[in-house]
């Protein structure tokens, strides 16, 4: 039986992995990390759910210049073979041109399949302000 905390560190050190592809472009190193089925899904204000999938995901990196980046707060939870990762990145970047700076709440699926652990979904969106009513 895997030993939870090992891996834990594994995924954390994969997320950074993951980051320091996508900084550097590197399409190939992406394209190993996410399975074929994989998607991004990007909530936006006042617009439906933007899904973009593998392919487009990939033809859009190498315009994707991030200058900063920083990853915080990041959470594993185990569930055998799928694991869900949830953190903070904070970037300084231009996508097409356009600005897409800022701080975003990520969630990661992981998925441990024959080739390793390997990215099956991801979902962004903006953290609510600290003002925001919530239940606690």
């Amino acid at each position: 039986m895997p030993n939870p905390e090992e891996t834990t560190r594994q995924l954390i050190e994969l997320e950074y992995a993951w980051a320091n592809a996508m900084r550097a472009r590197d399409i190939k190193k992406l394209g190993e990390m996410v399975e074929d089925g994989f998607f991004a899904a990007i909530a936006v204000q006042d617009m439906p759910l933007r899904v973009t999938r593998r392919e487009h995901w990939l033809s859009v990196m190498p315009a994707y210049e991030i200058r900063e980046m920083a990853l915080d707060d990041i959470h594993v939870t185990i569930y055998g073979e799928i694991a869900v990762v949830t953190l903070f990145w904070t970037q300084r970047a231009v996508v097409q041109g356009g600005e897409r700076s800022g701080t975003f709440f990520i969630t990661d699926i992981w998925r441990k399949s024959d080739k390793g652990w390997l990215v099956a979904e991801r979902h962004s969106s903006r953290p609510e302000p600290a003002t925001a009513n919530r239940p606690d």
